[in-house]
């Protein structure tokens, strides 16, 4: 799936290839790999039930239906629309002193 950075539609493939090529990345990983997978099933299963007590999955979701909903209100369409205009000057000035 592209993504778009500074303009340009990269691939996430090519971000994963560069991120899972450093040597820090290899390391967590092989720390991983060494884990038995029982071990990292109890921790997942405890994550998630931790994050249920913290409510997160329902602020997740309430966050996508504030999300899905924010664009179709005037006030802050014009205020994105704004933003979106002070990001770009930002972004050719930062391009012209370049």
């Amino acid at each position: 799936m592209p993504c778009c950075v500074g303009g340009e539609a990269q691939s996430s493939d090519d971000d994963s290839a560069a991120v899972l090529a450093t040597p820090e990345s290899e390391a967590v990983a092989e720390r991983i790999a060494g884990v038995p997978h029982e071990l990292l099933q109890l921790n997942k299963r405890w994550v998630y039930r931790a994050m249920d007590a913290m409510g997160a999955r329902t602020a997740i979701r309430a966050a996508a239906d504030i999300g899905a909903i924010a664009p179709h209100v005037p006030a802050i369409r014009e205020n994105l629309a704004d933003l979106r205009g002070r990001i770009k000057d930002a972004a050719s000035e930062g391009s012209a002193t370049d």
